[in-house]
């Protein structure tokens, strides 16, 4: 046999190869090319095919995942970049309820009972009046998509922690559900803390105390800067200060102090217009029935708010006598509660205001997601 010959009888093998692996007739499984007869079985050929099928899905899967993936993460890329806009804005109106504050608080009210005002000129003028009198005022603004809440509160209307006596703090202590045989302990503590000298109180804990020991601190011998710091006093816990569950698990949860306690305060009296009951049971002589008059008769017999202490304590049946623990008058210092919400987002500012000469500035602020 020639060379050609064999040469070509390899070349028709080869193309004949790529023939079989490339169709797949249906009628006839052989290939034929001419008079010879070859080419691969027909589940041979099909499980290729079948091979290719799976592949091409294994492919849609896997895009479809990543596709699937993509657009989950755009969505919350999308939601948080939402929130946070919201936020911000929720933030600046909060921002913004403060400065409204400070303009309410650098005037006061206009005297002339029939002079025309504007709406919110009256509002603003409304506002001042009943601060001139130790009142609690609250107000709502919306701004285009969003809102500011504001609340204006005497400092005054809370006991001031530096300089109340023993009496009053074991009413407030009682009143809040402090059990009695812990009163004492934590009214020396408090003493051991603030007072100058290492002199111990009969129930009380000075820096020479284990519980400062292991803390790694002294007592300060001065004054408390503000009521967080009852805190690092021995005995005062955050169920204590704030409110929650008693160390007993059978007594009732307690109310906290520090709602009615500042560092802000008018000495040893409370304002007669804007204390709340839970603060006004600090003076022992008080009868719960003689809260409850005084609290009603802020509003006035006939809606106008009363010009003075006497008149106050006249409406609600309570002796003049009060007058030496009850406070009237323009605070010095005014609480400001601002909080701006943009579609369910807020944000809280809380701040107090010192007042002097038609001016306000700040003397302490807090800012975030307060309550």
């Amino acid at each position: 046999m020639s060379s050609f010959s064999k040469g070509w009888k390899k070349a028709r093998r080869f193309f004949q190869g790529l023939e079989n692996h490339f169709q797949f007739p249906v009628a006839n499984c052989q290939l034929e090319i001419g008079d010879s007869k070859s080419g691969l079985p027909c589940a041979e050929r099909r499980a290729k095919q079948g091979s290719a099928l799976i592949v091409a899905l294994w492919v849609l899967i896997i895009l479809s995942l990543l596709i699937g993936a993509f657009a989950f993460d755009m969505h919350v890329e999308a939601g948080i970049t939402s929130y946070y806009r919201k936020r911000m804005k929720a933030q600046y109106l909060a921002y913004a309820g403060v400065e409204y504050a400070k303009v309410v608080l650098s005037k006061d009210s206009s005297k002339e009972k029939d002079k025309i005002m504007k709406d919110e000129e009256k509002a603003m003028n409304d506002v001042r009046e009943a601060l001139e009198v130790g009142g609690e005022v609250s107000l709502t603004r919306d701004l285009g998509a969003g809102r500011i809440e504001v609340r204006m509160k005497p400092e005054t209307s809370k006991w001031d922690v530096n300089k109340i006596g023993d009496d009053v703090w074991k009413e407030i202590l009682e009143f809040s559900g402090v059990p009695t045989d812990k009163v004492d302990e934590l009214i020396d503590c408090f003493k051991d803390y603030t007072d100058p000298g290492d002199e111990h109180h009969v129930n009380g804990a000075e820096s020479d105390d284990p519980y400062y020991e292991q803390r790694g601190y002294e007592c300060k011998n001065g004054p408390v800067d503000s009521v967080e710091e009852l805190l690092r006093i021995k005995g005062f816990t955050p169920s204590i200060v704030f409110g929650g569950p008693a160390e007993n698990e059978d007594d009732e949860p307690l109310k906290g102090i520090a709602d009615v306690l500042t560092v802000w305060g008018n000495g040893d009296r409370i304002d007669a217009m804007s204390s709340s009951d839970k603060a006004l049971n600090g003076i022992l002589e008080l009868n719960e029935d003689e809260i409850r008059r005084l609290i009603e008769s802020r509003a006035g017999a006939d809606g106008e708010l009363p010009e003075s202490l006497q008149e106050l304590l006249a409406d609600a049946g309570i002796p003049e006598d009060f007058s030496k623990v009850l406070g009237w008058g323009k605070p010095a210092y005014v609480e400001v509660t601002s909080v701006g919400e943009v579609q369910g987002v807020r944000s809280t500012v809380l701040c107090t205001l010192y007042l002097e000469n038609g001016k306000s500035s700040p003397v302490a602020w807090r800012e975030g997601d307060l309550p």
